[in-house]
């Protein structure tokens, strides 16, 4: 069963789909520009049509938005940094995640470098090893397959050999009350 057809694509349609978009979700221009020439694209396929006028009207949408400050680069990369560091993403995870959603890397870069968690590469990496139980927080007997494994973890994490390394190698007596 196909389900019923779309409706064809309008500059007043674009518009309200932006809209709503933006109101669920809080993204880039680049990503949400993306986003919306993909639909542009597959009503254009369906309802033969042509994308040059939409494309117009969704650029012209989109400086209007983030001239208005609906759209705001520098806010979504602030909270991709704060959840990323929360959920123990190491530096290297923040940027990829940030270049994926189309977040400029000069706009990244100034905030990781005044962010004031900034250069935390060891708590996040301590904060996955909680929540992994790998490290300090192992309950299984330690080996050397174990630490492999378990360096593997935290270098998919994105974090680098020497802070993997100090995580994996220190057990919960070498922590400071703080880092626990």
């Amino acid at each position: 069963m196909a389900g019923r057809p779309s409706k064809p694509m309008t500059e007043k349609r674009l518009g309200n789909m932006i809209q709503y978009y933006l109101e669920r979700y809080d993204q880039p221009a680049a990503h949400v520009r993306r986003h919306f020439l993909r639909k542009i694209t597959q009503s254009a396929r369906e309802h033969q049509t042509d994308t040059e006028a939409l494309t117009e009207a969704l650029d012209a949408n989109l400086a209007r938005l983030v001239s208005g400050g609906t759209i705001n680069d520098a806010r979504v990369a602030e909270n991709l940094i704060r959840s990323g560091r929360q959920r123990g993403w190491a530096e290297r995870r923040i940027k990829l995640a940030s270049a994926s959603k189309g977040i400029p890397r000069e706009v990244i870069d100034g905030l990781m470098k005044t962010s004031e968690d900034a250069g935390t590469d060891r708590a996040a990496a301590l904060l996955m090893a909680r929540r992994r139980r790998i490290g300090p927080w192992r309950t299984g007997v330690d080996s050397p397959e174990l630490r492999r494994k378990e360096l593997a973890i935290l270098a998919r994490g994105g974090f680098s050999y020497g802070v993997a390394r100090d995580v994996v190698g220190a057990g919960l007596d070498d922590l400071d009350d703080s880092e626990l």
